[in-house]
């Protein structure tokens, strides 16, 4: 169980440099194992993604000004996970 903490979703190009953020709408404490959550986002998409990019979530605690990682296997680009590629 997570408690509500705000979640920013990362668009990185094929570089790793940071294109785009914004906070998301996902109530952490509804997050629960074997179960998906659902949130939908614009991204302004740029001629480089054609090249490649990779799309991050960071999970902010609040309390001690540093991210925590949800219960997932997968690549992490400066505390922020990796949930979706394309090359």
């Amino acid at each position: 169980m997570y408690w509500d903490w705000p979640i920013t979703l990362y668009v990185y190009d094929r570089d790793g440099s940071l294109e785009y953020w914004e906070t998301v709408v996902i109530r952490l404490s509804e997050v629960i194992p074997g179960h998906s959550v659902t949130t939908r986002s614009t991204i302004p998409f740029i001629d480089r993604f054609w090249q490649g990019f990779r799309i991050g979530i960071g999970i902010m605690n609040p309390e001690k000004n540093e991210f925590v990682m949800l219960a997932m296997e997968c690549e992490t680009v400066n505390n922020k996970q990796i949930i979706y590629s394309y090359e």
